[in-house]
């Protein structure tokens, strides 16, 4: 090899040197086949001369001899040039920053500390009778876990403790006082990556198939599936309890509902409800509670009594089949729920039968049932038995006195005569002042009775409620508009009924007297009333009454009934009766 080729190996230098080379034969290349192109197009001759075809080759002789001179003539430069860390020359080989070595990796992160996992710290609260626990989220816990358990019993095991995704949990009270509680924050380990089974290795293509001989059969390992490899057990999770919390409740315990029953029958209305308490302490009232199933949460309150009472009776508002429940309440708002009652069915015949004036007395001493009045003994009463008037002798009674005699039936359905004088404090009457019927039932008797009236209005007394209701509307359309207070006849002279059967042209319907109505008591003191809206004869509706002498109030509406027939009513509650129009209907129902 000639001297001018060759050199010796310099590191860093002649790998430039080398590249420089493989970029300039590439140029040179190009130079030639753009020449070949050239040449082509401007000095082609015919085949058959073959001066142009060998002064080319001799061109091409001539020019690869050029091109080994031209590139060992700029080695050096290229090399020079290389030191520039051009990238595209650059990239097939390790980065260069100047100094002959690759570029560092970035220095890794240190990991960042996993969030502090420990037992939630509970806060308690009642609402009712739930005890309701709630905490902050504990970081990095997978869930939680609940344990609640009664004075007298022992912890849960962990595996007992209810499972909680979010962070309050809610726990229903029962009878005991004293109640104990967990909250535990569960973390759950990492799952150890499965191990990959094991490949097995392929038949090579050029051995085939072995066959198995006939004779020799099938093997029985062979043809049994593999197992799959049983799972590694996982391990347990870990679990971060809170301390022990404690919560003791009010000492006042569940009612226990001892009578529900209809008052009269399936017919009417009223329902009575009582219950029991073996402890009253704390208790402050009674929610009576009402529904279509025996589940407490669908109930709705119906009522509520104070806690010296535990019986309620109560006018149905609708027909159906009813579960009840009694709630005691507490001063702080807690409480405890008697079990639900059995069910109690009311059709709609109900809705065509109000309640009437029930009037009964109370035996003064031992006195004996008589057949008749003053007949033959049916039976001996004890002091202070309860009966319910049933008649009267006579039956017209002068005004200012009493009947003589009194036609009683027993609650064991034995019928019979007593004294007016016999019974303590005569006959009273059992009405409902406190509570009234509602909207819907109102409107439902008076439309399904199909009461009709000569005017756009109708009016109810119900001698039962002690109250006057005013309808608008026309017959099977009444609507209620306006309801008052009322004082109604008493036992020796009750209001008359009236319904459209008994109606009559003097009987039923409004007639008005104008200025001040004058009566005198059995005593002959004259008084006055003011308002009177007739409907039957002697019968009126009107205002409290005033002394004729000096117009001072004689009296006024009372919580049972106590007049001569008449509805005695408040002023506004009178005046307003007063502007109905002339043969607007009167019903009234003073009989159950």
């Amino acid at each position: 090899m000639d001297n001018k080729h060759s050199h010796k190996y310099r590191p860093g230098r002649d790998v430039h040197k080398v590249r420089g080379s493989r970029i300039l034969a590439v140029l040179i290349s190009f130079m030639m086949v753009f020449s070949a192109a050239v040449f082509a197009e401007t000095g082609a001759q015919d085949p058959a001369d073959k001066t142009g075809s060998d002064a080319a080759a001799v061109s091409t002789e001539q020019g690869s001899a050029a091109v080994d001179v031209v590139t060992d003539g700029i080695e050096g430069d290229l090399a020079v040039e290389e030191n520039d860390d051009d990238p595209d020359l650059d990239d097939d080989e390790d980065a260069d920053d100047g100094s002959g070595e690759g570029v560092q990796p970035a220095e890794p992160t240190e990991p960042v500390a996993p969030a502090e996992f420990g037992a939630p710290v509970v806060s308690k609260a009642v609402d009712g009778n739930l005890l309701v626990l709630t905490w902050a989220a504990v970081p990095d816990a997978d869930g939680y876990l609940a344990k609640v358990w009664a004075e007298g019993e022992t912890e849960p095991a962990d595996e007992a403790a209810v499972s909680v995704t979010g962070t309050s949990y809610s726990f229903e009270l029962g009878t005991a006082n004293t109640y104990y509680y967990k909250i535990g924050a569960v973390r759950y380990p990492e799952a150890a990556p499965e191990t990959p089974s094991e490949t097995p290795a392929e038949t090579p293509a050029d051995q085939g198939t072995t066959e198995t001989p006939a004779d020799q059969g099938t093997s029985d390992a062979a043809a049994e599936p593999a197992q799959p490899a049983e799972p590694a057990p996982q391990p347990a999770p870990e679990i971060a309890w809170s301390e022990t919390g404690t919560y003791t409740a009010p000492v006042f315990s569940a009612p226990v509902i001892s009578l529900l029953k209809l008052r009269y029958g399936t017919n009417d209305n009223g329902v009575i409800l009582s219950w029991t308490m073996t402890n009253i302490e704390g208790v402050v009232s009674y929610d009576i509670m009402r529904g279509t199933s025996r589940e407490f949460s669908s109930m709705t309150k119906i009522g509520t009594v104070k806690a010296n009472k535990q019986t309620f009776d109560y006018l149905q508002d609708k027909a159906g089949t009813f579960y009840y429940a009694v709630r005691a309440v507490s001063d702080a708002g807690e409480y405890r729920v008697s079990p639900v009652s059995s069910k109690l069915t009311v059709t709609d015949k109900w809705l065509l039968k109000t309640q009437g004036l029930v009037w009964y007395g109370t035996t003064k001493s031992k006195v004996n049932l008589l057949k008749s009045a003053g007949g033959a003994k049916v039976t001996t009463l004890k002091k202070g038995t309860k009966v319910t008037a049933i008649g009267k002798s006579p039956k017209k009674v002068a005004k200012f006195h009493q009947p003589t005699w009194v036609k009683v039936r027993t609650s064991d359905g034995k019928t019979g005569w007593l004294k007016y004088s016999q019974l303590k404090g005569g006959v009273k009457a059992t009405v409902n002042i406190k509570k009234d019927y509602t909207r819907s039932v109102k409107e439902d008797f008076v439309n399904k009775k199909g009461y009709t009236s000569k005017t756009k209005y109708l009016t109810w007394l119900c001698t039962y409620t002690q109250r006057v209701y005013t309808f608008k509307g026309s017959k099977g359309k009444w609507v209620l508009i306006h309801t008052d207070r009322a004082t109604t006849g008493r036992f020796s002279h009750p209001t008359p009924g009236i319904s459209q059967a008994n109606r009559s042209a003097h009987r039923g319907q409004i007639y008005k007297r104008k200025g001040k109505v004058m009566m005198v008591t059995e005593q002959g003191r004259q008084y006055y009333f003011k308002k009177a809206s007739y409907f039957a004869p002697g019968i009126s509706f009107h205002t409290g009454t005033w002394w004729a002498n000096n117009g001072k109030r004689r009296g006024s509406v009372a919580s049972k009934p106590g007049t001569f027939g008449c509805i005695r009513m408040y002023d506004k509650g009178a005046a307003y009766i007063y502007k109905l129009p002339m043969h607007t209907s009167v019903v009234v129902t003073n009989k159950s």
